[in-house]
């Protein structure tokens, strides 16, 4: 039995509403990671074959937590063998806190670039070689798709050129969007 499923909306979410209203700006990373915990499974619903989870914290030199990581994995049955399935890691949410100091271009980049290949290294039995991915600095977000067999100046690809910001006006559309793509594309994007 196939359930019909939505399409997910911020401006309706109360949870999300909430969360976002009661986030204060320099908070640590659970300010991130509290709106991204109710951003992701809009998307990414058990009743549709996904799983994720909070993977545990990155600590920096002082031993406090520089960055939380939620990852999504799809999992497919195999029609040809009850009761097994495949999984892959689709997606991840690299949550940090917000703070002038890693707020730039070049820190967005390299946070993912070196979250990706952690998380694949982490997923090297699963065949993990591509993932779509977001950094999230307090209420700021942008996107990615890794492919660790392309070029190295190629690997990591931004999927829009802003940063998008979840204060204003147009930010939780084109979070919306950018969800609604990743979620149609993921599976094919990973195993392709």
């Amino acid at each position: 039995m196939t359930m019909a499923t939505s399409t997910p909306s911020l401006q309706d979410n109360l949870a999300f509403i909430y969360t976002m209203l009661s986030t204060k700006s320099h908070n640590p990373e659970a300010a991130a990671q509290d709106i991204w915990q109710t951003i992701v499974p809009q998307w990414f619903t058990p009743s549709e074959g996904y799983r994720w989870a909070m993977k545990a914290p990155n600590l920096t030199n002082n031993k406090t937590p520089d960055s939380t990581v939620i990852q999504v994995i799809q999992v497919i049955e195999i029609p040809a063998v009850s009761f097994e399935c495949i999984e892959h890691p689709i997606f991840i949410v690299v949550c940090k806190h917000s703070c002038s100091d890693n707020d730039t271009p070049l820190d967005w980049d390299e946070t993912m670039q070196v979250e990706f290949i952690h998380r694949i290294s982490e997923n090297s039995n699963s065949g993990t070689e591509r993932m779509f991915g977001a950094v999230a600095i307090g209420k700021k977000a942008k996107f990615y798709r890794f492919d660790r067999k392309a070029q190295p100046d190629q690997r990591l690809a931004g999927l829009h050129e802003d940063v998008f910001d979840l204060e204003k006006v147009d930010g939780s559309s084109q979070v919306e969007g950018t969800m609604n793509y990743i979620k149609t594309n993921a599976w094919k994007w990973v195993t392709g």
